[in-house]
């Protein structure tokens, strides 16, 4: 039987859409942090979900577990910069982790939203 005292191996095997799709995000759109946090979760995600669990990406991050929920719950909403990145597929509480999937879909157009210095357009 594993030794089951440490993290689970980040293993990336293959092509992983999302680390282009987080790539491509405008720099101003993410913290450094928000950022290695999802591309954590691009590495691990299969199809557009992820759900490694908070102990997996603190130690793969090297972030403790209450920073790594915390910015968890800031991609989950959008910003005056950007929509939200990340949607909550379940709401686990306990032993099974959270999924999450990514929004927008990577063929979705990432629009950016006007800032106080930009009006709408008309």
């Amino acid at each position: 039987m594993a030794d089951k005292s440490g993290p689970d191996p980040l293993i990336v095997d293959g092509v992983r859409e999302w680390v282009r799709w987080v790539a491509a995000l405008p720099a101003d759109w993410t913290t450094d942090g928000e950022r290695l946090v999802l591309l954590s979760l691009a590495c691990d995600a299969y199809r557009d979900e992820s759900a490694p669990g908070a102990d997996n990406l603190g130690a793969w991050t090297g972030m403790h577990r209450r920073s790594v929920q915390r910015i968890l719950d800031r991609l989950l909403v959008p910003t005056t910069k950007r929509p939200a990145l990340l949607f909550k597929s379940n709401m686990s509480r306990g032993k099974v982790a959270s999924r999450f999937r990514f929004q927008p879909q990577p063929t979705d157009t990432v629009v950016s939203l006007p800032t106080a210095s930009q009006p709408p357009p008309k």
